[in-house]
């Protein structure tokens, strides 16, 4: 799984702390409701027919693109040691993957999102050919633990896998034969995984990776992420100020909305498909929304398909303020915030 490093920038002038996530590659290798499409034909091996006859997948997520997911990675198809190159043959640090990456990985918004529960599916029809469903689920590192997944086995013995599941959510087991679409578990952060996403892989009967995404697998797949426009996953507003970036990965299960006037407070942000040369700001109306002031703004220097922002305000007086966030002066987001005496 990728790395996280995160670096600390301080505004004396706002007065604000933030947090930015960057995407570091690393050399981790990982074995690793209806869209639909026809696959390719693999090889014919010793073991017997490995066609992948009329396949027919489904998006293994539900929800919409940006909100409640984004692509993080694509599967890496330079086969070289530290060289990487995706399906649009983008390379380097331009690559939407990671060196050896064998899958699709779908990261959600955050913990809070995930202990909401977010189902995972069956991509076609299949018999469950192997679960585990006992390691921990809250990673932010590549843990040695092996991670909660389903494997299903499909007719010419290829092969789809959904892994890095919440632990204790896996509703199938082995032997089970499922339809498409049918509920395997709920995302989660087990094993390898630095952040709540699921890894969806497929494997022809030879055991090779084949990327749904350039074969054409799904019929209405989503856009190459690197076109999407930017989208406010997911916010929380913290009273006393935060001072990590923690809170904002793991919000808890509640969503303040008020705030005792007077008093610093921090507004927490997870946003998906920031590009390069974007610039992301936060501003407050007043009550009256006659005044306006901006508490937060950044430059993007790099693709950042999910990535999460903080800035601290306070509030002068009671009343209903107004939270809008920008992305290059575009309204993305607006939400009201009460102040309390």
């Amino acid at each position: 799984m990728e790395r996280i490093v995160i670096a600390v920038l301080f505004s004396a002038g706002l007065g604000l702390i933030v947090f930015h996530q960057f995407r570091i590659r690393t050399e981790a290798p990982e074995r690793a409701r209806k869209n639909v499409a026809l696959s390719r034909t693999a090889v014919q091996s010793s073991a017997g027919d490995c066609r992948m006859q009329s396949v027919r997948l489904l998006w293994p997520l539900g929800g919409e693109a940006g909100k409640d997911w984004v692509i993080a990675n694509y599967v890496d198809h330079d086969k070289r040691k530290n060289s990487m190159r995706d399906y649009l043959g983008r390379t380097g640090a331009e690559a939407v993957t990671y060196d050896g990456h064998q899958g699709l990985d779908l990261e959600i918004p955050n913990f809070r999102m995930m202990d909401k529960g977010i189902p995972v599916y069956a991509a076609t029809e299949g018999v469950v050919e192997e679960v585990f469903d006992s390691s921990p689920d809250r990673n932010l590192h590549c843990a040695p633990d092996k991670w909660n997944h389903v494997t299903l086995r499909h007719t010419g013995g290829w092969k789809t896998i959904y892994a890095h599941l919440k632990r204790g959510s896996v509703k199938v087991h082995p032997g089970a034969k499922v339809a498409a679409g049918t509920q395997l578990g709920f995302v989660g952060s087990s094993g390898c995984s630095t952040f709540p996403h699921l890894h969806f892989e497929v494997v022809d009967c030879q055991g090779r990776v084949i990327d749904p995404v350039k074969d054409a697998l799904f019929v209405s797949p989503p856009n190459d992420v690197m076109t999407w426009a930017p989208k406010v996953m997911d916010l929380s507003i913290f009273q006393p100020i935060i001072h990590s970036i923690l809170p904002i990965l793991d919000p808890g299960t509640t969503d303040r909305n008020l705030v005792s006037a007077g008093y610093d407070f921090s507004v927490g942000v997870t946003i998906s498909a920031l590009k390069p040369g974007d610039v992301l700001s936060m501003e407050f109306l007043s009550p009256a929304r006659e005044d306006r002031e901006v508490f937060f703004e950044r430059l993007v220097t790099q693709f950042l398909p999910r990535s999460h922002w903080w800035g601290n305000y306070r509030f002068d007086f009671p009343g209903t303020w107004t939270l809008v966030i920008k992305v290059n002066e575009r309204t993305i987001y607006e939400r009201p915030v009460i102040a309390s005496q």
